[in-house]
């Protein structure tokens, strides 16, 4: 595996040279970009841009307001309940790769149909 810094001056160059070299995600806790990085992940997932596993290292529950309110969508009929296992939440890096192990990208019905 090479490891080198990438620089890009655009944040949709940042996040296309990010998912060409990932094989998976995980996301630490973070601000705005970080929660702008997630979500484009997300939705890319959503509609099968890619299929790589994506994990919220959900350190000190600093995620559990966000996936809540994911719920939320996904209770008032917003997202389709299968979006909430596009992505891992997981407290302890243990937890994260016990995701990884068993992650099946499977697309929503909503898309599907």
């Amino acid at each position: 595996m090479s490891r080198r810094l990438s620089r890009r001056p655009q944040l949709d160059e940042r996040k296309d040279e990010m998912l060409r070299q990932s094989d998976a995600f995980i996301v630490l806790p973070g601000g705005f970009g970080t929660f702008e990085e997630f979500t484009t992940m997300l939705s890319w997932s959503q509609i099968n841009v890619h299929q790589k596993p994506i994990a919220l290292f959900n350190i000190d529950h600093y995620f559990d307001d966000l996936v809540a309110m994911m719920q939320k969508s996904c209770d008032a009929g917003f997202a389709p309940q299968e979006n909430m296992n596009l992505f891992i939440n997981a407290t302890t890096i243990d937890g994260i790769f016990n995701g990884f192990a068993t992650f099946k990208h499977q697309l929503p019905y909503k898309y599907t149909n």
